[in-house]
């Protein structure tokens, strides 16, 4: 088990609970935390969207937190097509991670 602040590129991460099965996070290589933040200021009063506008104001509130990729992997119920959505989150720096050697497949939530 490791710390959010701990993380490492390269490396794919799993919370240690209530992350579901098809969640998971990654440190991203080349983009970093302050580019991000002052990204995020330059469009602030223009077109910024409410996800942005969110992780602007947590780390307004806490500077300590670490800049992860939370990856989402899903099924289309009907087409049965596989899709994964990613996008920045700014996680506390004690968030507890839990490192896994490949990034969780796709799951139908069936059983055998």
């Amino acid at each position: 088990m490791v710390e959010a602040s701990e993380a490492k590129p390269g490396r794919f991460y799993r919370r240690t609970k209530n992350s579901g099965p098809t969640v998971y996070f990654t440190v991203p290589k080349s983009t970093k935390l302050t580019d991000l933040v002052k990204r995020w200021e330059r469009r602030e009063h223009t077109s910024l969207t409410a996800r942005d506008a969110y992780w602007l104001h947590a780390y307004r509130a806490d500077p300590n937190r670490v800049l992860l990729v939370r990856h989402t992997r899903t099924i289309d119920p009907m087409t049965g097509n596989r899709s994964e959505y990613h996008h920045y989150i700014l996680a506390p720096a004690d968030l507890h991670l839990r490192e896994v050697q490949r990034p969780p497949g796709y799951t139908s939530g069936r059983t055998a």
